[in-house]
């Protein structure tokens, strides 16, 4: 399984890295299942608005 992501990578003839959206081997683990970093942004924001509705914000 690939992950797409934008990543530093040197493209052939250029001699500076350049920022590009590329796929990405994903890691498996047979316990915890499949790295989706794509997926950290949004559950990070979702336990955010989760926590200001619950406590209410500062």
């Amino acid at each position: 399984m690939y992950i797409a992501e934008e990543k530093s990578i040197q493209l052939e003839g250029k001699k500076r890295e350049t920022k590009c959206k590329t796929l990405m081997l994903a890691n498996i683990d047979p316990e915890m299942g499949i790295e989706a970093r794509s997926f950290d942004t949004t559950i990070e924001d979702m336990n955010r608005i989760q926590e200001a509705i619950a406590w209410g914000e500062d």
